[in-house]
């Protein structure tokens, strides 16, 4: 299920809280014998009088959107670069940020997400390795570190990404870049639920700027 968040950017968010998959379909809380629907009657003040991390109707929003399918968006044209990658922690998330600049307002980066067990190689057949147990792949379908739409090609991000020490994500990789199409994995500590959103950037005045969020719930 794809939908709106507003953080400004391309992020891929990692959730900590007391929402998760536990298998079998059912979201339940960090008690494992209280359901979604019973942590729904908890509400956001008596969460923040325990010391939860998250509130109530955070929890009652990663049950309703979390999974472990595939998820994608059609790719709509024009072409979105990549400008920086950032992982940084919230009290619910580990958020892995994806900055993009685009081509034109109308442009919409096209992605596909879902979990691959690897081993993972680039487009000439080396490998690349990628710390972790579970292993999230994103492909953004029209999203890259290079632009080439100039007689001189442009260089839009050459960094690697940090990693925060002790997080559910453990690595952030890119396996491959080309002819604007991008790869990259998210190395994690196991397979975890995920729901993908996205949108336009409304901190910013470009309008060349646009947003897509993954959520992963922890067990």
């Amino acid at each position: 299920m794809r939908r709106a968040l507003v953080l400004g950017s391309v992020v891929l968010v990692a959730i900590f809280g007391t929402a998760c998959d536990d298998g079998g379909g059912e979201v339940v809380g960090t008690d494992a014998t209280t359901s979604s629907s019973e942590a729904g009657a908890v509400t956001d003040q008596e969460a923040a009088d325990t010391g939860s991390a998250c509130t109530a109707s955070e929890d009652r929003e990663m049950a309703e959107t979390a999974g472990t399918d595939d998820e994608s968006a059609v790719l709509a044209g024009g072409l979105a670069f990549i400008t920086d990658v950032m992982h940084d922690s919230a009290p619910c998330f580990q958020i892995v940020r994806f900055d993009f600049e685009l081509d034109s307002p109308d442009t919409e980066v096209g992605y596909e997400v879902g979990y691959e067990a690897g081993p993972f190689e680039d487009v000439s057949g080396r490998a690349v390795a990628v710390e972790g147990e579970a292993f999230l792949r994103v492909v953004f379908l029209n999203g890259s570190t290079v632009d080439l739409s100039s007689e001189v090609p442009r260089e839009t991000y050459t960094d690697e990404p940090a990693v925060a020490p002790g997080a559910p994500v453990v690595d952030i990789v890119k396996v491959s870049d080309f002819e604007g199409v991008s790869e990259w994995v998210i190395g994690l500590t196991e397979k975890l639920s995920f729901d993908v959103g996205g949108g336009a950037d409304p901190a910013s005045e470009q309008e060349d700027v646009s947003t897509i969020s993954i959520l992963i719930a922890t067990p």
